[in-house]
């Protein structure tokens, strides 16, 4: 077996997908270059990993769990906006906003310091990407947001080890290990 293209991350409900799915309509019809992400695949990423052996997959497992030992995980995701912020854009996405989230990730970001994990280079910037553009020629801008979807707030009661299988229609996501959340709903979603 080879390598797993791995990554930590919290999903979506269903209900809330759905409806930021039904809100985004209208902006689906005029940005017909971009490939939108399903409403069941939406999730907050804490943490990719890369392409990662098999065998990793038991401590990263370990990991989840410990880092899953705190309360649940208010997210509000509001807003619209795009990478790179400058020229045109690669990804659309919505904004997660949590008083807790950055600490979740910082949590699993030192526990993967004695796995052998370099550290990540980059800020943490949660968000739910819910498009790509398959070629930036062309796109529609969405940074005037006037079709952003309503905010949408969930309690995060579960962490998922992820495998992202690439595929020419899309990622395909495989849940290797989920872990509940220990504690009641966290405060202050606003």
């Amino acid at each position: 077996m080879g390598r797993l293209r791995l990554f930590f991350a919290v999903w979506v409900p269903p209900d809330c997908g759905d409806v930021i799915w039904r809100e985004l309509a209208p902006l689906r019809r005029r940005a017909p270059g971009v490939r939108w992400t399903r409403p069941d695949s939406y999730h907050v990423t804490l943490r990719f990993l890369g392409d990662v052996e098999p065998e990793r997959v038991a401590p990263l497992s370990a990991l989840l769990d410990e880092a899953a030992r705190v309360p649940r995980v208010p997210i509000r995701l509001h807003g619209l906006g795009a990478f790179p912020s400058k020229g045109p854009p690669s990804v659309i996405w919505i904004g997660a906003e949590s008083p807790t989230l950055a600490s979740l990730h910082l949590r699993l970001e030192e526990g993967l310091d004695p796995l052998g994990f370099q550290a990540e280079k980059r800020a943490f910037h949660p968000h739910l990407t819910v498009g790509r553009l398959r070629a930036r020629k062309g796109a529609v801008s969405i940074r005037a947001a006037e079709t952003a979807p309503s905010a949408r707030a969930f309690v995060v009661d579960r962490l998922h080890l992820v495998s992202s299988d690439l595929r020419p229609s899309g990622p395909r996501y495989t849940f290797l290990h989920t872990a509940g959340m220990s504690g009641g709903p966290g405060d202050g979603l606003g």
